[in-house]
């Protein structure tokens, strides 16, 4: 391997080149050895990593991501780990098409994930793993959070690392890349309470609109829908909320 984009395939007993391939390289590129007669070629500079096939003298497949020396090879399959999150991608050995991302968390604890965002995982594991997804309008705060909870009624696919191992996805859900979804609406409320003047929570729609505002007291709902008008076509909308009827409720009255 090279530092000017080559792979030269040398030969011991004939002391010769066999084949020179021409591939992106550079001097902090890693190679791995896989099954088939077939190569790895990680660049950790471009985060990305190329499959080469040794007979055929040139490259079968370009994947995304740096990865460790860390492969493995079940049956049909190619595990890498990629080393800047851990999680292990899986890919079809036959086309190296991508099939999920496995996040361990611990021995028992995982998470795995499609690319669309389908996802199943142990419930300790999900807690505890959180979407980034870029919002263009926000300059100062571009990238916001989401965690996998608020997205179960969607994407939670129950034994969907069994699926997908089996090639079964006829009965997955065409679902909108989660990339692609609408952000929630951006909240912000008084930091304390008074029972003497109205509560006051202020809504920015990120894009996903403005629904119903759920009003939830130490676990009980108070009001089903806050929104006085229930067509808001106002980006922003503040609410007013009275807790005087429900005192009652708060653990330290006022």
């Amino acid at each position: 391997m090279s530092s000017e984009n080559k792979i030269f395939l040398y030969s011991v007993t004939q002391d010769s080149v066999l084949k020179k391939i021409y591939c992106a390289t550079d001097k902090y590129s890693k190679l791995f050895i896989l099954k088939n007669k077939q190569i790895l070629v990680s660049n950790e500079n471009r985060n990305d990593a190329y499959v080469i096939d040794i007979d055929l003298g040139k490259i079968i497949a370009h994947l995304n991501g740096y990865f460790n020396p860390v492969i493995l090879q079940p049956d049909g399959l190619l595990l890498l780990q990629d080393a800047a999150s851990g999680s292990y991608n899986v890919y079809n050995e036959k086309n190296y098409g991508f099939i999920s991302s496995v996040t361990p968390f611990s021995k028992t604890d995982y998470v795995v994930k499609t690319s669309s965002g389908l996802f199943d995982g142990t419930d300790k594991a999900i807690e505890n793993l959180y979407f980034l997804i870029n919002d263009a309008a926000d300059k100062s705060k571009p990238w916001k959070t989401i965690d996998l909870t608020q997205l179960k009624a969607k994407y939670y696919i129950p034994g969907l690392w069994d699926k997908l191992i089996a090639g079964d996805t006829t009965d997955l859900p065409d679902v909108e890349s989660i990339k692609n979804i609408s952000l929630a609406p951006e909240i912000t409320a008084d930091t304390a309470y008074s029972f003497t003047k109205p509560y006051k929570i202020t809504l920015l729609d990120k894009g996903g609109g403005i629904g119903a505002v759920r009003i939830v007291i130490n676990g009980k709902e108070v009001i089903s829908d806050a929104r006085k008008n229930k067509i808001i076509n106002s980006k922003k909308i503040t609410l007013a909320v009275d807790l005087s009827p429900y005192k009652k409720l708060f653990r330290h009255r006022q």
